[in-house]
């Protein structure tokens, strides 16, 4: 008999004990202290992208390789699509030719679709871009 009323008495306050850790956890007070300069380079991030004005998004590049073929297909890709915005980007050794500012892959792989019926060859790359302009209708 001594025996179960211990054992009882000890159920009972290990649960009481636990009951009430449960609850004063949950009254607990979090601070976050950040590093050295990451408010500092959080407002230089935030400048630069007012500076710059681009946006992260979506280009098709039609061409990857030498200067002189490089502008052999700008001018085959102007005269296809005289209305699609193209850059032309030089990384050393090679020079490459995107095409279109898309803000989603979905919109980038439908132009995808046109340029390989048109000229044959290009892929979708994830890069800056500039935003679209909204027109008025």
């Amino acid at each position: 008999m001594l025996v179960k009323t211990i054992a009882t008495l000890s159920l009972i306050s290990f649960c009481t004990l636990s009951y009430s850790q449960a609850q004063d956890s949950s009254k607990g007070h979090l601070q976050v202290v950040p590093e050295k300069g990451i408010s500092e380079l959080q407002s230089k991030y935030l400048e630069q992208n007012k500076k710059d004005g681009s946006i992260s998004g979506f280009r098709v590049q039609i061409y990857n390789g030498n200067k002189a073929e490089t502008l052999k297909k700008r001018s085959e890709f102007i005269s296809a699509f005289p209305k699609v915005a193209i850059y032309t980007l030089y990384e050393a050794p090679e020079y490459k030719i995107q095409a279109g500012d898309f803000r989603t892959r979905l919109e980038a792989e439908k132009f995808l679709g046109e340029v390989q019926e048109s000229l044959g060859s290009g892929l979708v790359v994830k890069t800056n871009i500039k935003p679209p302009l909204i027109s008025e209708k």
